[in-house]
């Protein structure tokens, strides 16, 4: 599969779960609709919110490092959008538990950065 291909699946399916979720979002009610409505919204928002990050990280490490091994970049920006993706639904999750405050910010954003660097240093 060629590269262009596969940036094109990741923005059509995208796509598609953007507007699953603005679905979920405008035509249901979560007081009413139960926990498959919730887990619904979630999944949809999580695999939306990857894909737009793995794209738009993507892109910028493109246009940034002029690499030429495109390959290696769209490994990176799955990590990367995965890791975004995950810390916007646990700080949605920590907002809907009214929880939420700058040290719990602090201690996720120190957690992202530390599991990139493990990643970065693996390599």
């Amino acid at each position: 599969m060629s590269l262009r291909t596969y940036l094109f699946g990741i923005f059509i399916s995208s796509c598609l779960f953007w507007a699953a979720f603005l679905l979920i979002f405008f035509n249901t009610n979560p007081q009413e609709g139960g926990s498959l409505i919730i887990f619904f919204f979630f999944a949809s928002l999580f695999f939306a919110l990857w894909g737009s990050f793995t794209l738009i990280d993507f892109y910028l490490r493109v246009f940034i490092s002029k690499n030429e091994i495109y390959y290696a970049n769209i490994n990176i920006a799955l990590r990367e959008g995965l890791l975004f993706a995950l810390a916007v639904l646990f700080l949605l999750g920590l907002k809907i538990a009214e929880i939420l405050n700058f040290l719990n910010l602090f201690l996720l954003i120190l957690a992202i950065i530390s599991l990139e660097f493990y990643f970065l240093a693996k390599n």
